[in-house]
């Protein structure tokens, strides 16, 4: 269906600006973005789209080949929906988990800024495809047999499934049940150009099957310290030319929190040792930049690296899971 690349699209922006808080306008003004994802989600995320125009950002992005990726989504979501996506704010994105059913993620991606709705609507309904139109809390919808589609105001666009869409408009107008349960993870995160939030069990669940069968481990070994893990929680910040990053996880208990950062430092020593002897002194420097605390049940880890580091750790090979464990 043509009309999916209207959401296609900004899903792709969403995950090129994520390998790389947050104002925000209309609606949901008063609103955190913590306020604006539905209560079941197990990933969710806030993406402040202002960072695209930022010179060291551009810079990076050129730098790893991905800026002409950037362009021409840009100039193709332009074409197809009328809208501008360097006009706009934030991106806030939010799944739910999988329909067995109709085989489709619940999930949807609210894009906050100034949407010209009447050339949008006529983009979309000079597509020659069968797509349903209704209105909900008086906001327009655009949905494909499937269920599938887009939610179209003035100050937002939300892409993605019928009930998720309409499980956003909700707590827009301050009803329904938002993530309460990410709050304390999310204040030790803070705030930053890309955050996001996961229910490590309900992922781990989630992806149990696919794990089992194609013999896939989390990236770094936890062991049994993965039972203890509740909620995960990342950002990036950029500021100055300099990229900071801080991972959280949130731990059953303060013990749970000082075994697994133990585990880390380990693993973090153990990686040293290997890149040391590899002659690879650029990711030894990174490795050695790492912070790793904890906080009541919390563990923290940050990390602030230099572009030039930055590049050179996105552009470095897989590491063998053998050397893992």
């Amino acid at each position: 269906m043509k009309g999916r690349t209207i959401y296609a699209a900004i899903i792709l922006f969403v995950l090129i600006a994520g390998i790389a808080s947050s104002g925000c306008i209309g609606g949901s003004r008063e609103k955190s973005w913590l306020e604006l994802v539905p209560s079941d989600a197990i990933v969710a995320g806030v993406f402040d789209m202002s960072t695209v125009k930022e010179a060291a950002f551009e810079e990076l992005m050129k730098n790893l080949s991905l800026y002409p990726k950037y362009e021409s989504l840009r100039e193709n979501v332009l074409n197809e929906t009328g809208v501008d996506i360097a006009t706009l704010s934030r991106a806030i994105f939010a799944v739910r988990g999988y329909d067995e059913e109709t085989q489709q993620p619940k999930m949807a991606i609210y894009v906050e800024g100034s949407v010209d709705v009447e050339k949008v609507k006529g983009k979309i309904e000079g597509l020659n495809e069968t797509i349903h139109h209704a209105k909900y809390r008086g906001v327009d919808e655009y949905l494909d047999s499937k269920n599938w589609g887009v939610a179209i105001s003035e100050n937002y666009i939300i892409v993605g499934d019928k009930d998720t869409i309409e499980e956003v408009i909700d707590l827009i107008h301050g009803e329904g049940k938002w993530a309460k349960q990410y709050r304390e993870i999310v204040k030790k995160v803070g705030s930053g150009n890309l955050i996001a939030v996961y229910d490590f069990r309900a992922l781990m669940n989630l992806t149990s099957s696919e794990r089992e069968s194609s013999e896939l481990s989390t990236p770094i070994p936890l062991g049994t310290m993965e039972e203890s893990v509740k909620y995960g929680a990342f950002k990036f910040v950029l500021t100055n030319g300099n990229y900071s990053f801080r991972v959280v996880l949130e731990m059953d208990s303060p013990t749970d929190a000082s075994d697994m950062a133990k585990q880390l430092r380990g693993f973090i020593s153990l990686l040293d040792l290997k890149f040391s002897q590899e002659g690879r002194s650029a990711l030894v420097e990174i490795l050695r930049d790492i912070e790793i605390s904890t906080s009541e049940n919390f563990v923290l880890i940050d990390l602030t690296v230099s572009g030039k580091q930055l590049e050179e750790l996105l552009t470095y090979e897989a590491i063998p899971k053998a050397t893992l464990g």
